[in-house]
C-alpha cells in the first residue's frame, strides 16, 4: 500500500514539477491570461466586473454601454481569488491601479506585479489542477483493474506527452476544465462503492466539479451532460435518481455563481461575455462564433503542418486502436464509450468554430480537454495489444514527451502565421535557447547558452523519475487498495 501511495505522490510531484518549471510559456502577459487577470484584479479591488482600469492590457474584452469587462468564462477569474487577495494586500494595498501597467517602453503592456500575479495564479490554478487530474487519471486506470504500470504509463502520456502540459503553464482555461471533467468522471466510478454516504459524497463531489469545468470553460457543459447520461444508462432504481439528483445538487452552487455572474455584468443570466466581444467579430457569427464542422478543418487541427495534434503527440496515433480495444472489452465498453463522445465531441467543437486555430498557439488548444479521454484508451489497447502494443505506447509517449519539451520550452503560443510551421518555428528557436516561459527563461537571460537551461529541469525529472520507477516496481508486486470491483459493474445497471 505505501508503495501504491508513493507512487502516486511522485507522479503528481513529476507532473507539478514540469508545469512550473516552465511557467508562464504560452506568455505570461497574453490577452487571453490578462483578460481572466483584469477581472480577479477588479473583484479583489473594486468589488466590480468592469475591467475597465485595466482594459488597454488585454484585446480579449467585451463592450456593453460604455464598459469593458471579461469575455471569456469567469471560472479561472473566481478560482485566482484567494491567491490574488493575499497578493494584491502585500504589493497593492492602496489599490492603485497603476501598479499593474508597464510605464517603460517595450512590447509588454503589464507591468512585472501584474505578470507576477498571472504567474502566481496560474500556478495554484491550471498547473496544481492538472498535476492532480494526472494522478486522477492514474487512479481511474487502476481503479479498472489496470495494473499500475498500465495506469502510470497512461498518466505519464496525459501530463507530459500531450498539448496538456503546454497550457498547463498559462493562465488559459483548457487544462483546468479538463482536470475538472477528469475528477467527475472518477467521482462518478468511486461512489458506486460503499456505504450510501460515502455515495452521496462522490455524488456531490462530482456535480461541483463538473460545475466548475463549466464555470471555467463553458465548452465543458456538454460533456458534463454527457456524464450524467453515462450515469442514467449504468445506474438503476432507486440509486439512478439519487445520484443524479445530489450531482444536480453539488452542480447548483456553481451554475448560481454562473448566473448571478451574467445577470450582474451583462444584465440577463443567459447572456455571455462572447456577444459583446469587442475585437473578434467572428463570435458574433454562428453559436458564438461555432458553426458546421469543416472536414478541412478537422484534417489541419490533426494533421496540418502548423496546427496538427499527431505531430505534438504522436502516441495519440494509437487512440483509434485503443478505441477497438476497449469495445471488445466488457470492463472497459461503457467508459470507453464516453471517452470517445467526449472526444469527438471536442474535435468536431473546433472544426466548426470560427478562430479554429486559436490564434496564438502551439497545437490546437481548443480541443485540449479532450486528451485525458483520448489517453485513456491508451489503457485497455496496453492490456489487451500484448507486448507490441505496451511498447509502441513506450516508445511514441517518450517521443511526443520530447516533442512536448521542445514545445513547452520554446513558446506555448506560437504566432498564427500561415507561412509558419510547428517544426519550422519551435526547433530553430530550441536548439538556438530561446526559451519563453519558467526558470528555463530566467536562466536564459542570465546567460546560459544554448540549451543549458534545461539542465536543472532534466536532472530533477530524472532523478524524480527514478525514484516513481523504483515505488512503481514495488508497487507492481504488493496489492492495491484501489479495487476494481464496483467498476466492473458497468457492464451492467447497478
Amino acid at each position: 500500500m505505501k508503495a501504491h501511495r508513493l507512487t502516486l505522490v511522485l507522479l503528481f510531484c513529476l507532473s507539478f514539477f514540469s508545469n512550473i518549471y516552465f511557467l508562464g510559456s504560452s506568455g505570461i502577459g497574453g490577452y487571453n491570461a490578462a483578460c481572466r487577470a483584469a477581472l480577479t484584479v477588479a473583484l479583489v479591488e473594486h468589488g466590480t466586473t468592469s475591467i475597465d482600469a485595466l482594459q488597454d492590457l488585454t484585446d480579449d474584452k467585451a463592450l456593453l454601454k460604455g464598459h469593458r469587462y471579461c469575455d471569456k468564462a469567469p471560472g479561472m477569474s473566481f478560482l485566482a481569488l484567494p491567491v490574488a487577495e493575499a497578493f494584491v494586500a502585500t504589493v497593492n494595498p492602496s489599490h492603485d491601479d497603476a501598479l499593474w501597467h508597464n510605464h517603460d517602453k517595450g512590447p509588454e503592456r503589464g507591468s512585472i506585479a501584474f505578470a507576477a500575479l498571472i504567474g502566481l495564479s496560474t500556478v495554484f490554478t491550471a498547473g496544481l489542477l492538472t498535476a492532480i487530474s494526472v494522478v486522477v487519471l492514474c487512479k481511474i486506470v487502476m481503479e479498472f483493474g489496470g495494473g499500475i504500470r498500465c495506469a502510470v504509463a497512461t498518466a505519464l502520456v496525459y501530463g507530459q506527452a500531450t498539448p496538456i502540459w503546454l497550457w498547463a503553464t498559462g493562465f488559459y482555461g483548457h487544462s483546468a476544465a479538463a482536470a475538472m471533467l477528469v475528477m467527475g468522471i472518477h467521482s462518478v466510478l468511486r461512489m458506486r462503492d460503499g456505504p450510501a454516504r460515502r455515495e452521496a459524497r462522490w455524488a456531490l463531489w462530482c456535480g461541483m466539479a463538473l460545475g466548475w469545468s463549466t464555470l471555467v470553460e463553458f465548452t465543458a457543459a456538454v460533456p458534463a451532460v454527457m456524464l450524467m447520461v453515462f450515469v442514467f444508462f449504468t445506474s438503476s432504481g432507486r440509486a439512478l435518481w439519487r445520484r443524479l439528483g445530489l450531482i444536480v445538487l453539488g452542480g447548483l452552487p456553481e451554475l448560481g455563481l454562473l448566473l448571478a455572474y451574467n445577470a450582474a455584468t451583462f444584465g440577463s443570466p443567459f447572456e455571455l461575455g462572447y456577444l459583446h466581444s469587442e475585437v473578434f467579430n467572428g463570435m458574433h457569427t454562428g453559436f458564438y462564433g461555432i458553426g458546421a464542422p469543416s472536414l478541412s478543418v478537422l484534417l489541419e487541427i490533426t494533421v496540418g503542418q502548423e496546427r496538427g495534434l499527431l505531430l505534438l503527440s504522436p502516441v495519440l496515433a494509437l487512440v483509434p486502436l485503443g478505441a477497438v480495444s476497449a469495445a471488445v472489452s466488457p470492463r472497459w465498453r461503457a467508459l470507453g464509450a464516453l471517452c470517445i463522445l467526449i472526444a469527438g465531441y471536442y474535435f468536431l467543437l473546433n472544426s466548426g468554430f470560427v478562430y479554429w486555430d486559436g490564434g496564438y498557439s502551439t497545437g490546437p488548444r481548443h480541443v485540449t480537454a479532450a486528451l485525458p479521454f483520448a489517453c485513456l484508451l491508451l489503457a485497455p489497447l496496453w492490456e489487451r495489444g500484448g507486448q507490441l502494443a505496451r511498447r509502441a505506447i513506450v516508445i511514441l509517449g517518450a517521443v511526443s514527451g520530447l516533442i512536448c519539451l521542445i514545445a513547452v520550452a520554446v513558446d506555448s503560443a506560437m504566432p498564427n502565421d500561415s507561412d509558419l510551421t510547428a517544426a519550422g518555428y519551435l526547433l530553430p528557436r530550441f536548439w538556438q535557447g530561446h526559451f519563453r516561459g519558467g526558470l528555463a527563461f530566467v536562466l536564459e537571460r542570465l546567460g546560459w547558452p544554448g540549451t543549458t537551461p534545461l539542465l536543472p529541469f532534466i536532472i530533477i525529472w530524472c532523478t524524480v523519475a527514478a525514484a516513481l520507477w523504483r515505488a512503481m516496481c514495488r508497487a507492481s508486486a504488493e496489492p492495491s487498495e484501489v479495487a476494481a470491483r464496483p467498476l466492473q459493474r458497468f457492464s451492467a445497471r447497478a
